[in-house]
């Protein structure tokens, strides 16, 4: 597909390299060789699929590995995963994200500022979250390799809409829905969790908790649930499983569990409309696993 249809009109290419098991980047790299690259993360998902997380690591740093020039190489260094491998490989002076400055979030998007050679800029966007502020960080510092001019850029994050179901702010009565319902991690349900310290309010989260994490299923919800409890006002669980028991393990008093049906998670979320500012979708109902 690529040889047959991208033509002298094409300046970039954009592929996402991505894998269930290890050599797949390398396949994928060597199908489409890369200039440029950015690794945005690792994470425990699809732990299942690869055994264990040092597989993980190992195949995302395929694609480290097939960039030539590694000056084009950009590393999310908030990641500590890949913190970890940096070090082990004694990486020297390795290519991180631009970094954001006081972060806000409202029911309009969120705001940023970071500095470029030595110039302080503002940014304002419709998306949510520190998950997007992170995606638009890593993006913006490969296109500013790229040479394309910042206040370009600038205006082009500011005109930015959100994926379905990833971070999208949805108005409810009063209430401001946030549904990151399309597929969740460990390091963004974190961040969901650090982006709703930031926002006033009353808070609910709604959950079915990680999936896809093999034997590691319930240590890495019990953590989740550990970070999420005193943050939300309450915490609505979906299905009554091993995964969600070990989500409301640390809780002091008896969570709420829900029927992993849609007919009763959208009637929950009706109900909690008028008594809750925020309602915190993460991750897909489980009658879908």
């Amino acid at each position: 597909m690529i040889d047959f249809e991208l033509d002298e009109t094409y300046e970039i290419f954009i592929c996402e390299m991505a894998a269930y098991k290890e050599d797949d980047i390398k396949e994928l790299c060597n199908m489409v060789p890369p200039h440029y690259g950015i690794l945005t993360g690792i994470t425990t998902q699809h732990l299942e699929r690869f055994g264990n997380l040092n597989n993980i690591i190992k195949t995302k740093f395929e694609l480290y590995d097939s960039i030539k020039n590694k000056e084009n190489m950009v590393i999310n260094l908030n990641d500590q995963n890949i913190i970890s491998e940096v070090k082990k490989r004694n990486i020297i002076k390795p290519i991180g994200y631009i970094k954001a400055t006081n972060m806000s979030f409202s029911k309009n998007g969120s705001e940023f500022g970071f500095t470029f050679k030595n110039k302080r800029y503002q940014v304002t966007t419709k998306l949510f979250g520190i998950s997007n502020i992170e995606n638009i960080l890593g993006a913006l510092t490969i296109a500013l390799k790229l040479n394309i001019d910042i206040d370009y850029l600038i205006k082009k994050i500011n005109k930015l809409v959100p994926t379905q179901s990833r971070f999208v702010l949805k108005t409810l009565d009063n209430s401001t829905l946030v549904d990151n319902t399309f597929s969740s991690n460990e390091v963004t349900f974190k961040e969901t969790i650090e982006t709703a310290k930031m926002v006033n309010g009353k808070k609910v989260l709604i959950t079915p908790g990680l999936v896809e994490l093999g034997e590691h299923e319930e240590k890495i919800n019990f953590q989740i649930g550990s970070l999420a409890k005193d943050v939300f006002g309450k915490i609505i669980l979906v299905g009554n499983n091993k995964r969600t028991q070990s989500f409301a393990k640390s809780f002091k008093t008896k969570p709420e569990f829900i029927n992993d049906t849609r007919e009763e998670y959208f009637k929950k979320i009706n109900d909690l409309k008028d008594n809750y500012e925020w309602i915190f979708l993460e991750n897909d109902i489980t009658q879908n696993y």
